[in-house]
Parts: C-alpha cells; structure tokens; sequence
C-alpha cells in the first residue's frame, strides 16, 4: 500500500492550481467540498477535503478513477473491504516525542493493526478483480 499512497501523493504534489476565487464560486467547488465533508467519518478527513483542489493534470485523475471502478466492482457485490476510522490511532502516533503510551493506546493500536492486516488480505485474495489494490497490498 505504501507504494500506491506514494504515487497518489506524488501526484497531488504536481498539481497546479486551476481555479481562481472566481471560477471556484461559479462551479460551486465549496459546496462540492461540504458536501463530501459531510461524509467524511473523522474531522482529520473533513480537514482533507476542505483542503481539496481540482486536478489540473489527467494522470492522478486515471489512478483514481480506476481504483474506484475496482472498488465498484467488488461493492457491487457486497464486497467491501474492511476498514477503520484511523484517525484515533493517528493522533496517538503522531504524539511528539518522547511518547509513552497506556495500555488503552497499545490495545486499540493492535486493533488497528489487526484490520489492516484483513484489509491487506482481502486485496490480497482478490489481486484478479483489483489488480492495482492487490498490487499495493503485496
């Protein structure tokens, strides 16, 4: 997975910004971002979102269309993936040192680790119908 969130944010680095004040308001863009902000499950993803701009170049847009048509595929199917809300375990990393974690911290930390393990092995299981999830959980 390390690779794919290296190249996702390889991309986004590229980006040049495409809409100005004016051509944000008239495409509504704001309301776009509240809009999906409303969704997020954690306010460190809200954050993201807000931050959000268009892509001005077509390569990341491809990568991510394409991740989502194989995620499509598999939800179609009642297939998800399993996933967590890291956003807990997160702030506990990102403590500034030095750190010293309780009992409670390392638990939910093991448990966070434990689905990223079942989400790893279910692209895993399914490298055919997800080959660039499959490829990132290798």
């Amino acid at each position: 997975m390390i690779t794919l969130l290296e190249k996702l944010q390889f991309n986004r680095r590229g980006q040049v910004a495409v809409l100005g004040d004016r051509s944000g308001h008239l495409l509504e863009w704001p309301g776009i971002k509240d809009q999906l902000a409303a969704h997020c499950v954690n306010q460190r993803a809200v954050q993201m979102v807000r931050r959000q701009q268009p892509y001005s170049q077509l390569e990341p847009i491809q990568l991510i269309r394409a991740l989502a048509d194989e995620i499509r595929a598999e939800a179609q199917q009642n297939l998800w993936p399993p996933l967590i809300d890291l956003g807990e375990a997160l702030e506990i990393l990102e403590q500034p040192p030095p750190v010293r974690m309780e009992g409670a911290d390392l638990v939910h930390l093991a448990a966070v680790a434990e689905t990223l393990d079942l989400l790893r092995d279910h692209f895993l299981a399914r490298r055919d119908s997800c080959p660039l999830w499959g490829e990132a959980a290798v």
